[in-house]
């Protein structure tokens, strides 16, 4: 009854009350309330895997830096293919792409020697013996107890990365939450490891998760060297990143 008033008092203000009308129409219209998101919860993981978080900014740094140093090769080989009809821009074709070969070969052995130096193996960690954690045992349906053993290079690995800033945003857009955020069980539904081979099932929210896998397995062979074959378990075979 009290908005209907407002309401109609703001119909017969005389021109120019803009203060009256303001305050009529705030009263008679209230603003609509916020809702608040709801986010899961994070079970105590708030501080993030430092190792996981420190290699996802190096490996930005690096994929720019050879970003920035591509692109002058990349310009130059696709001025000198316009001109590839002609004896001289063939020759400079040829050129830029000797050239091309040269710098690629030169990035690769950097960076063999990058990953070979001792402050890249200072954090390597040692190759575990082959296993399978099954998804009953990651789940805890076979024992409630069970947890990857705090000695498994592989077990270190996995739980860094769950707990990265990385695997917290694909948790949150896969709403994966509860006892599974941050957890490994909540994004693999198996793991086995067969000498230097990696097997790793993604649970079903976590399937297609474009660049998941491979930022995966260049944190693995970071960590663990030893480790040469990471695989993706999917339905119709396996991928091998």
């Amino acid at each position: 009854m009290p908005s209907r008033l407002r309401l109609l008092s703001l119909l017969v203000l005389p021109a120019g009350n803009t203060a009256a009308a303001a305050y009529c129409t705030s009263s008679a219209f209230p603003p609509a309330q916020q809702h608040r998101r709801l986010r899961p919860q994070k079970h105590g993981l708030r501080h993030p895997a430092a190792e996981a978080n420190a290699f996802d900014v190096w490996w930005a740094e690096r994929r720019a830096r050879n970003t920035v140093a591509g692109k002058p090769r990349a310009v130059w080989a696709q001025a000198a293919a316009y001109e590839s009809k002609s004896a001289e821009g063939r020759a400079r074709l040829r050129a830029a792409r000797v050239a091309a070969a040269a710098a690629e070969a030169a990035a690769a052995e950097a960076a063999a020697a990058e990953a070979a130096s001792p402050a890249a193996t200072a954090n390597a960690l040692p190759l575990d013996s082959s296993f399978r954690w099954t998804a009953s045992m990651l789940s805890g349906e076979a024992n409630c107890a069970w947890s990857p053993p705090l000695s498994s290079s592989v077990g270190v690995v996995l739980t860094e990365f769950v707990q990265s800033d990385y695997a917290r945003a694909v948790f949150n857009t896969r709403r994966v939450g509860g006892s599974d955020y941050g957890q490994i069980h909540g994004m693999f539904d198996s793991v086995r490891l067969v000498g230097t081979r990696l097997e790793l099932k993604p649970r079903q929210a976590c399937e297609n998760v474009e660049g998941l896998f491979d930022r995966l397995a260049k944190y693995l062979r970071a960590r663990i060297p030893q480790i040469k074959d990471v695989v993706e378990i999917i339905r119709d075979g396996e991928n091998h990143h």
